[in-house]
This record gives structure tokens, sequence and C-alpha cells, in this order.
């Protein structure tokens, strides 16, 4: 369990929930290329006021405490 959610059953899939008031604004289990990840976003608007999301893949062992 990452994050309060179960890992995912399928391949290149996962999913993100809200996290803390610091850090990631979405943190969550995912699978790609079989290999189980955490995926962080962070959302993000531009100078021209688009909304858009960043996202980070990690190894769960370099998430400590999720």
């Amino acid at each position: 369990m990452i994050n309060g959610s179960n890992i995912p059953d399928a391949d290149n899939r996962g999913r993100a929930f809200p996290y803390k008031e610091t850090g990631p604004h979405f943190v969550g289990p995912c699978i790609v290329n079989g290999v189980l990840m955490v995926i962080k976003a962070w959302r993000n608007t531009t100078a021209d006021g688009r909304e858009y999301y960043r996202y980070v893949f990690d190894k769960p062992e370099d998430c400590p405490g999720l």
C-alpha cells in the first residue's frame, strides 16, 4: 500500500491521491513495464495561466513513509 492505495493489478497503470500540504500534491502506486513505482504529481500553472501537472516516478524504497 502506498499513500493508502492498493497496488494496481495491471501493467502501465496507477493512481494518485491527494497528499500532504507540502511536497507533491498527489502520490500513489503504479506499475511501469512490470516494475512497482511511486508516482508523484505537482499541479502547476504556466505564466499565461494554463494548468499542467509535473510527474516524477520513484522506486518505493526511495520514498520512506508512504
